[in-house]
């Protein structure tokens, strides 16, 4: 009887040790599917999937199509289907460039213009980018040249989704 004891305890501690190893494999995927990611897509089909938190910020930088010169444009990602556009830097006025106070803050610091606190939400970001403006996204450490994702330029959305949105998006 003791060596049936001792033959059943070992088969509970095993089954009882692949079901917490398969419950915790079962969690973290979907943790991992759950986690928030910046998704960078292209009309040609290529995809980068950065994973973001809530708050974090990513930079577009590119030079204006009319003014020739340096644009960065601040967003912080808010959740998923949410990005707020807070600052935009750039070195002078013209066509398109946002300028009025009442827009947010605006103060002029080492020769650039500087609005800040604009509170723009967007669901994603859209744009063609190309050899000519070179729009080149920085976030964290990494810096990605949207003009580069596919020969020629190319129609480039920007949104933040959970990572499981990689499977049910396909456009």
């Amino acid at each position: 009887m003791s060596s049936h004891v001792k033959i059943f305890n070992v088969r509970t501690r095993t089954l009882l040790g692949i079901s917490c190893l398969l419950l915790a494999f079962i969690a973290g995927g979907l943790y991992l599917s759950m986690r928030l990611c910046l998704f960078i897509d292209t009309d040609q089909g290529a995809r980068l999937i950065i994973p973001v938190e809530k708050g974090d910020s990513f930079s577009l930088k590119y030079t204006h199509s009319v003014q020739k010169t340096p644009v960065t444009e601040t967003f912080i990602i808010i959740g998923a289907d949410e990005l707020v556009l807070d600052s935009t830097i750039y070195e002078t006025y013209g066509v398109g460039l946002p300028f009025l106070p009442s827009e947010g803050r605006f103060q002029q610091q080492g020769g650039k213009f500087i609005l800040s606190g604009l509170g723009r939400k967007f669901g994603k970001v859209a744009l063609h980018a190309g050899p000519i403006a070179g729009q080149v996204l920085e976030i964290g450490n990494q810096t990605i040249p949207l003009y580069a994702l596919h020969e020629g330029g190319a129609f480039v959305t920007i949104r933040a989704k959970p990572y499981y949105y990689r499977w049910l998006h396909t456009d």
